[in-house]
């Protein structure tokens, strides 16, 4: 595949690590710069301020920012990534048109549980599952999905690098564990093409 960003946007990234930015965020950052992967959100342990310092890095390298309220959560569920009092939740893509999937403010967990899974490019079909499943009283989607496949040894790695929990049916595996190596074997590609190292360090840290 082409990737869709240049030497110079890439080579940001691997700043970002040298200066300890959270390794998960950075993983995804560059899945979405090389076009993998069309929106991310910070991690958890990001604050307003934290994002804050990094929006102009973002826009530097080709991406935007939005803010997104979920009105739905009691206070004390709030993750440090979402603005205190204004429940405002921050969304990142390349193609500002993405943000058109979601909505300005989410009274209903369920329909947010929907909209950002699509909007992060998880496929239909396993973010229905992760939805219902919710609906459901079911929390733990990664154990549910893991024994009803039989415990494969992968499993770990396949939801660690595609990035979402699968459907536990066998092709939806299939699919998951196809997108998890076809983000391995771009990220070291993207090394060779631009002069970067920084594969096998984002590749073991979802790993661990």
């Amino acid at each position: 595949m082409n990737f869709e960003c240049d030497k110079k946007e890439y080579e940001v990234l691997e700043r970002l690590v040298e200066k300890d930015v959270n390794l998960n965020f950075v993983y995804c950052l560059a899945l979405t710069l090389l076009g993998l992967k069309p929106g991310l959100t910070p991690p958890n342990n990001f604050n307003s301020n934290d994002f804050e310092e990094y929006r102009d890095v973002l826009e530097s390298i080709g991406l935007s920012s939005e803010k997104i309220k979920i009105g739905f959560m009691d206070v004390s569920e709030i993750p440090c990534s979402v603005e205190e009092r204004t429940l405002n939740f921050f969304v990142i893509a390349k193609k500002t048109d993405r943000f058109d999937m979601l909505k300005e403010d989410y009274k209903n967990k369920f329909v947010y549980y929907r909209d950002l899974g699509l909007f992060l490019g998880y496929p239909e079909e396993d973010v229905e599952w992760y939805v219902e499943e919710s609906r459901n009283g079911n929390q733990n989607h990664y154990q549910i999905s893991k024994e009803a496949l039989g415990h494969p040894e992968d499993f770990n790695k396949v939801v660690s690098l595609a990035l979402y929990v699968p459907k536990p049916t066998k092709k939806r595996y299939r699919v998951a564990d196809k997108k998890s190596e076809r983000y391995k074997n771009n990220l070291r590609r993207a090394d060779e093409v631009f002069d970067t190292d920084i594969a096998k360090l984002l590749i073991q840290n979802q790993l661990d």
